[in-house]
C-alpha cells in the first residue's frame, strides 16, 4: 500500500565485500568478465575442479576442465551440444550476450577433472549482472557426484510409485488445507482423477476443489464442512457425492478417504470411483423390478427373472401353469424342463448368453400337476453401462393346445399325403393303362387295315392274277379276243385293288419310317403337286411298329391338311430327334389359321389335328401347333422311340409251309425252278403256266421264306421265283441268306406291289430281277430265260 512503502537507496557492494560473500558461499562460485574469462574462483569451486584461483585466473571460460572420459581432446569435442564442457561454455556465453539481463540458465553435466582425471557430476546455474558499466557472469556450481546414487534411488522409487498411482483404476489424490484461496492444495493427482473430473493437477490447484466441483453454494458449504470433519480424523467410506465436471456434466462419485500426518501437516488421501453408470443401472433395475411387479400383477402369462448366466431362477409367476417360486431357484432346469429336452434348451440359452441377444424357444415343460405341456419362452437381457448382462427378464406363453392342434394337423397331412400318393399312383397307373389302350387302339386299327390290305393283296389280287395267268395258258383261236377283254378287266381290277391296298397299308412302311416318308412325299407330289423339301437330321428309327405307323399316319394327315387348306405348292419336313424321342417338324408359308378353333369340339372328327394331338398324348408324345392367319403354320410332332410295351403292334401272320414232291428225275438241260409263295392259288397258277414251257422244270414249292431256304439247301435249284411278302421269313431276307450261302442260285423277286424301293431292296439282297405278278407270263418267262429268252 502507498502509505507503507519505504524509499530505499541502492546498496553499493565493494569488491572486497563481494569476495567475502562469495568465499562464504556453500556452493562453488565462478565469476566471468564480459569476454568470458575467469576473474574470480571461490575456494569451494577450486576444490570442486582441483585448480587454485591463481591457476585459473584469466583463463577463458573453463579451459582447465574436460568432457567426460569419452571426450579427451583439449578443446572438447568440437563444441557439440552433446558435450558437457560445451554446455557450460554455451550457458556462460548465452548469459553474457543476453540483452535483457534476465537470462538464468541451469542444468547438470558430467565432467572430467584434469587434476586427477576423476569424473564428476556438477549442477550449475548461470546468471549475469552489470557492474561498473560492464556485464559479468556468475556461475554457481555444486558437486553432486556423491549424492547421485542416493538421488537416483529416490528418483526410481518415486517414479515407480508414481507409475503405480497413475495406473490405478480408481482416482487417487492427496491434499492438505491451506489458509489462502482456494483453501485446498493437492500434491498428488493421478490420471484417473483427471479423467473423472476433467481437471489437471495445476488446474484444480489454481481453480479450487470446492469452487469447480461444487458450483452451488449450498453444496460447496456442505463439502467444506465434510472436509473439516475429515481433518479432525473422520474417514469417509464409500460416500456418494455428485460433482460437476469441467465439461458441465454431472457425475456421481464414490469417495473413500484416510488422514495422514507428515511434519505436523494433516494430509487427506482419497480414492474416488465414478459410479454414475452403475447408479443409473441400479435405478433402471429398480424401475425394472417395479415394472415387473406391475406387469406380474396385470399379466395373465408366465413371467420370470433369471440370473445373467441362467444358473438361477430369481422369480417366477406362473398363474397356475407352473409351480411358482419367490426365492432364487438353482434347480429350475430339473424341475421345469423334461430330461430329454434339457440339452437343447441349455444349448439355446448358452447361444443367447454368448451373443447377448434375445432368447426365444418353443419347448416342453413340466406342469404344476406333473403333466407335460408346451410353452413359447422369450427373454430379454438387461445390460449395465459396460454392456454386461445384469439380468434376464422373460415371458412364457402356454401353447399346449396349439401344439396339440399342430400334431393333429401333421397327422392329418401325413394321412392326406398318403392318400394323395395312393391316388397319384392310381392316376399314374390309369394313365399308363390309358396309354396302353391308346397304343392297342392304334394296333387294332392298323391290324384291321393290314387285314383288309392282305385280303386284297393275298386273296383278291392273287386270285385275279392267278386267273389271268391261267387264262393266258388257254389262249386259243377266236376266243383270244374275248380273253383279251377279260384280261383287261382283270388288269383294271388288280390295279384298283393294289391302289386300295397301298392306301390301307403302304408296304414301304415295313422297311422303315424314313423310306415311308420319302415314298409319301413322292406320292403327294405326283398326286397333288405339293413339293416337299425333306431334311433328315436324325438316324433314329422306330423299333415299335405301332409308333412307326402312328407317326406315318400323323405326317400323312398333316401333309393332306396343307394340300387342302394352306394354298401353297411347297412345304418343309424336318426329321430330327433326341435320345428318347423322334421329332418331325412340318412348315408351310400358307394362309395359316386361328388355333382357337381347335377348342371347338366340332373339329374332333376323323384323324384330324385334335385326333393326332390326343393320340400323341396318349402314347407319351405331343403335337405343337404354331399358326397365325396370313403367316403360315408350323407343326411339331414328337413321339417316344419306344412305349412300355415290349413287342411290336403287328405279330407275324402264321401260315403253314408247303412243299411239293420233287420229281425223281429232272432233265439236266432244263432250268430247275423252286416257287416260293404263301398264296396257294398264285403258287399253283405259276406252276401250271411254267410247267409246259421248254427247258423249264419245277423243282419244288414253298409257302414261306424259311421253307424256301431249307428246300434250296436240299434241292439246289437253278432258280427261285421268290414272293417278297411271306410269313415267318419274307422273300428279301430269304434271298439274302440264300445268295450268301449258295451264290450260284438265281433269284427272281415276285410281288403284287409295283414299288421301286421294294425292288431296290430285293436287288440289294441278291435278286437278279423283280417282276410284278400282274405283269403277265411273258415278262416272268423273259426273266427266267434271261439271255436265252430270244430262243
Amino acid at each position: 500500500m502507498p502509505d507503507k512503502q519505504k524509499e530505499t537507496q541502492p546498496i553499493k557492494i565493494t569488491d572486497s565485500a563481494l569476495k567475502m560473500i562469495m568465499d562464504a558461499s556453500p556452493v562453488g562460485m565462478i565469476v566471468f568478465d564480459s569476454d568470458a574469462r575467469i576473474i574470480y574462483v571461490n575456494p569451494l569451486a577450486s576444490a570442486i575442479f582441483g585448480k587454485s584461483e591463481t591457476e585459473v585466473f584469466g583463463t577463458r571460460c573453463l579451459d582447465f576442465i574436460s568432457c567426460a572420459s569419452r571426450h579427451k581432446k583439449t578443446q572438447g569435442c568440437g563444441y557439440t551440444t552433446s558435450c558437457s564442457k560445451c554446455q557450460l561454455f554455451s550457458a556462460v556465453y548465452s548469459t553474457l550476450t543476453d540483452r535483457s539481463n534476465e537470462a538464468v540458465l541451469e542444468g547438470e553435466v558430467f565432467l572430467e577433472r584434469d587434476a586427477d582425471l576423476t569424473n564428476i557430476q556438477v549442477k550449475y546455474k548461470v546468471s549475469s549482472v552489470m557492474m561498473e558499466g560492464a556485464k559479468i557472469a556468475i556461475m554457481a556450481v555444486d558437486d553432486t557426484t556423491e549424492r547421485r546414487p542416493v538421488d537416483e534411488l529416490i528418483r526410481q522409487k518415486y517414479s515407480f510409485q508414481s507409475l503405480i498411482i497413475d495406473k490405478m483404476g480408481e482416482g487417487f489424490c492427496v491434499c492438505n488445507a491451506i489458509e489462502e484461496y482456494p483453501f485446498v492444495e493437492f500434491t498428488i493427482w493421478n490420471k484417473r482423477m483427471t479423467k473423472i473430473t476433467g481437471y489437471t493437477l495445476d488446474e484444480i490447484n489454481r481453480l479450487g476443489w470446492y469452487q469447480t466441483l461444487y458450483p452451488e453454494h449450498e453444496l460447496q458449504a456442505e463439502a467444506m464442512k465434510r472436509m473439516e470433519k475429515m481433518r479432525q480424523g473422520e474417514d469417509l467410506i464409500g460416500e456418494e457425492w455428485e460433482i460437476t465436471r469441467a465439461d458441465g456434466s454431472n457425475r456421481v462419485l464414490s469417495i473413500s478417504t484416510s488422514i495422514m500426518e507428515s511434519e505436523g501437516v494433516m494430509h487427506v488421501l482419497a480414492l474416488m470411483q465414478d459410479i454414475t453408470e452403475q447408479k443409473r443401472a441400479e435405478e433402471a433395475l429398480l424401475n425394472s423390478e417395479k415394472r415387473f411387479r406391475i406387469l406380474v400383477s396385470a399379466s395373465s402369462e408366465v413371467l420370470y427373472r433369471m440370473s445373467p448366466d441362467w444358473t438361477e431362477m430369481r422369480q417366477l409367476n406362473s398363474r397356475g401353469f407352473l409351480a411358482e417360486t419367490k426365492r432364487p431357484n438353482p434347480n429350475w432346469l430339473q424341475e421345469y424342463i423334461p430330461p430329454d429336452d434339457q440339452a437343447y434348451v441349455t444349448a439355446t440359452i448358452n447361444e443367447a448368453i454368448l451373443s447377448k441377444k434375445i432368447f426365444e424357444l418353443e419347448h416342453r415343460v413340466l406342469r404344476k400337476d406333473g403333466s407335460f405341456g408346451w410353452t413359447f419362452s422369450r427373454a430379454v437381457p438387461l445390460m449395465d453401462a459396460n454392456g454386461e448382462i445384469v439380468e434376464w427378464f422373460g415371458e412364457a406363453i402356454d401353447i399346449s393346445r396349439r401344439k396339440q392342434a399342430e400334431e393333429a394337423l401333421i397327422q392329418l397331412n401325413e394321412t392326406l399325403e398318403q392318400q394323395v400318393a395312393e391316388r397319384t399312383a392310381l392316376a399314374n397307373a390309369r394313365a399308363k393303362e390309358l396309354q396302353t389302350l391308346a397304343v392297342e387302339l392304334i394296333e387294332v386299327e392298323e391290324k384291321e387295315r393290314r387285314r383288309f390290305a392282305e385280303l386284297l393283296h393275298e386273296d383278291l389280287q392273287q386270285i385275279l392274277a392267278g386267273t389271268k395267268m391261267q387264262l393266258q395258258a388257254y389262249y386259243k383261236g377266236a376266243i383270244k379276243d374275248v380273253l383279251n377283254d377279260v384280261e383287261k378287266l382283270l388288269d383294271e381290277s388288280i390295279r384298283k385293288s393294289r391302289h386300295l391296298a397301298h392306301e390301307l397299308s403302304p408296304p414301304v412302311l415295313q422297311i422303315g419310317l424314313v423310306p415311308a416318308i420319302k415314298w409319301l412325299a413322292r406320292q403327294i407330289e405326283e398326286q397333288f403337286g405339293l413339293k416337299i423339301q425333306l431334311e433328315i437330321k436324325a438316324k433314329h428309327h422306330f423299333e415299335d411298329e405301332s409308333l412307326r405307323t402312328c407317326m406315318f399316319r400323323s405326317v400323312k394327315e398333316l401333309l393332306f391338311n396343307i394340300v387342302k387348306h394352306a394354298g401353297v405348292k411347297n412345304a418343309r419336313l424336318i426329321l430330327s430327334g433326341s435320345e428318347n424321342a423322334l421329332i418331325i417338324t412340318i412348315i408351310d408359308n400358307g394362309c395359316g389359321f386361328n388355333t382357337d378353333i381347335l377348342n371347338n369340339l366340332q373339329h374332333k372328327v376323323g384323324f384330324g389335328l385334335l385326333t393326332i394331338k390326343e393320340r400323341a398324348n396318349y402314347i407319351g408324345g405331343s403335337l405343337t401347333i404354331d399358326s397365325t392367319p396370313g403367316k403360315g403354320s408350323k407343326f411339331t410332332l414328337t413321339m417316344p422311340l419306344r412305349t412300355s410295351k415290349d413287342k411290336g403292334l403287328f405279330p407275324n401272320l402264321s401260315s403253314t409251309s408247303q412243299a411239293s414232291e420233287v420229281p425223281a428225275e429232272l432233265a439236266s438241260s432244263k432250268i430247275r425252278i423252286l416257287f416260293a409263295d404263301d398264296h396257294a392259288v398264285m403258287r399253283q397258277g405259276l406252276i401250271k403256266l411254267i410247267r409246259g414251257q421248254p427247258q423249264i422244270a419245277v423243282a419244288g414249292e414253298a409257302a414261306n421264306g424259311r421253307k424256301a431256304l431249307e428246300l434250296a439247301r436240299q434241292l439246289r435249284p437253278d432258280l427261285i421265283v421268290m414272293d417278297i411278302s411271306m410269313p415267318e421269313m419274307d422273300g428279301i431276307e430269304a434271298t439274302r441268306l440264300i445268295k450268301a450261302e449258295m451264290p450260284e442260285i438265281r433269284v427272281i423277286g415276285l410281288s403284287m406291289y409295283e414299288d421301286e424301293q421294294i425292288a431296290q431292296r430285293m436287288s440289294e439282297a441278291g435278286a437278279e430281277a423283280f417282276v410284278s405278278k400282274s405283269a403277265g407270263i411273258p415278262t416272268l418267262l423273259k426273266a427266267i430265260y434271261g439271255n436265252k429268252s430270244e430262243n
